[in-house]
């Protein structure tokens, strides 16, 4: 345990080494590698040299808990003058802000200068593609903005990365397990899906089945009525976002099965809980949603005991990208000794 406590303190040094490198260099431009969840705190060594210097930070984020979560640090670390601005009706920035944490939407209409400009989409996920990220990024450069971009991915070209390796609960991401059929998922169910879900009621988990419509969710539930015999485990469908308001608004159900077509229903998973990707091949699903799920798995505190099934006929592009992702992250953290596996 202490070789575990000195290497992670050791990747810490370094990891913080490059960040002063990037800061006391005249270079513009940096990924920050990350996977899904990760915490805020990498980005106070920026904010910290560009006040001091006198120039005002924009932290871009998709997300009303990504905004709720960098507000959170801002307080703790006595930032004052720190503000929200999320629409252009609704919000206002004060002359003397010297921090503005704002939307993908808010962002792309301002026509300010700034030292520095953090795009953030790892806090939650989104569905901003990698070359919307570039296009509003690509704005605030031509402004003589210095920009980090952190991701799940490498978003500006011909930039130095940093990787963060190090985790908190020192428990790897979950790996998602392939599950194959023959049978058309557009119309039954396999067998295997069933043993999973008596599985997790067996286990007085909840689950989550993640599909790629509203018609699948349909087509789950009306299937699993037909075979749910335990009045104590619900099935809870949530199409849109008003079923996803309810559904956070009500007290939580001892055991439930939640089906839906909404990422956003990753915000109010459970912990205890399992998840299964419904016809994982689907287009629908790229390599992003993927990784946010395997990750969202593994970020409460029993993360380690969840499981993660990806249902298909075949193994997609995405599926695989999503597993390599994953399995590589877990063996690099290993090989540093900053994971318990």
């Amino acid at each position: 345990m202490l070789f575990h406590t000195e290497n992670s303190r050791k990747i810490r040094q370094d990891t913080m080494k490059k960040v002063t490198d990037w800061i006391n260099s005249d270079k513009r431009v940096l990924n920050i590698l990350s996977l899904p969840y990760d915490e805020v705190d990498i980005f106070l060594p920026f904010i910290d040299f560009e006040i001091n210097n006198g120039k005002r930070i924009l932290y871009i984020t998709a997300t009303e808990n990504g905004y709720v979560n960098f507000m959170k640090l801002m307080k703790k670390k006595q930032f004052d003058k720190c503000c929200y601005a999320y629409n252009e009706i609704n919000s206002r920035i004060p002359r003397e802000a010297e921090i503005i944490v704002t939307s993908f939407n808010y962002a792309i209409s301002l026509e300010e200068s700034f030292g520095l400009v953090i795009y953030d989409e790892v806090l939650e996920y989104s569905n901003y593609s990698k070359y919307e990220i570039m296009d509003i990024l690509a704005r605030y450069y031509k402004y003589d903005s210095r920009i980090i971009a952190r991701s799940t991915e490498v978003i500006l070209k011909n930039a130095p990365c940093i990787e963060i390796i190090f985790r908190e609960k020192r428990v790897p991401v979950n790996e998602p397990r392939f599950v194959s059929t023959r049978l058309d998922l557009e119309k039954e169910i396999p067998y295997i899906m069933y043993e999973y879900i008596q599985w997790s009621i067996m286990r007085q988990r909840n689950l989550l089945i993640l599909t790629s419509s509203r018609q699948k969710n349909f087509l789950v539930c009306q299937h699993l009525i037909e075979i749910n015999n335990d009045p104590h485990f619900h099935i809870v469908k949530i199409d849109n976002l008003d079923d996803l308001n309810e559904f956070k608004s009500t007290e939580r159900l001892e055991a439930a099965i939640i089906v839906t077509n909404s990422m956003h229903i990753l915000e109010a998973a459970k912990e205890n809980m399992d998840f299964i990707v419904y016809d994982s091949e689907n287009r629908y699903f790229d390599y992003k949603k993927l990784v946010y799920l395997c990750a969202m798995a593994s970020k409460s505190p029993h993360g380690e005991n969840a499981e993660v099934v990806f249902l298909s006929r075949n193994i997609s592009t995405a599926m695989e990208r999503c597993k390599e992702l994953i399995r590589n992250f877990n063996k690099k953290a290993w090989e540093l000794g900053l994971v318990n596996i």
